[in-house]
């Protein structure tokens, strides 16, 4: 789901598009930054501008975009962003994942709704990358057990 696009001055044209999944409440997640779209693209004819706000052009969430990416980064802060019509507004950031998109296609078969732009389709790879992190280096601290618990955990061991 496209919801920005940068532009530059020199050339006025659209470079790169932010792209948004939807959390349950219904906002944009940002997870991708520069996904691009050429000038000669036949998604720019379907692109409805907004306005311009710090060097970004805010489009209507009218589009779906497929996006091929050639790398997943997970446990990234992103924004969350709330849109009204007219109007894209910051309502805080999520730990989430950040894409890094190479090839966009048209979604045709996908909506602008929680369910077809559902953050959560990512969850599988998340989960997976967090397995493999895990047999790597170890569990993540915040999967370890508390002091108090480990203590109870040992004293069960010793008991056996």
């Amino acid at each position: 789901m496209q919801c920005q696009a940068n532009t530059t001055e020199a050339t006025s044209r659209l470079m790169g598009a932010k792209i948004a999944l939807m959390d349950d409440g219904g906002n944009f997640v940002d997870v991708a930054d520069g996904a691009q779209l050429s000038p000669l693209s036949s998604l720019l004819w379907e692109l409805d501008l907004l306005y311009d706000a710090d060097g970004y052009c805010r489009l209507r969430p009218e589009l779906v975009i497929e996006v091929s990416y050639q790398g997943l980064y997970v446990d990234r802060k992103r924004p969350v962003l709330a849109y009204t019509p007219g109007h894209y507004e910051q309502i805080g950031s999520t730990t989430s994942v950040a894409l890094r998109p190479y090839l966009v296609r048209p979604g045709e078969d996908k909506r602008v709704d929680s369910w077809d732009l559902r953050l959560d389709q990512m969850s599988h790879l998340v989960n997976r990358v967090h397995r493999i992190r895990d047999l790597v280096e170890g569990p993540r601290l915040a999967e370890l057990p508390l002091p108090e618990q480990a203590r109870g955990l040992e004293a069960q061991r010793s008991s056996r």
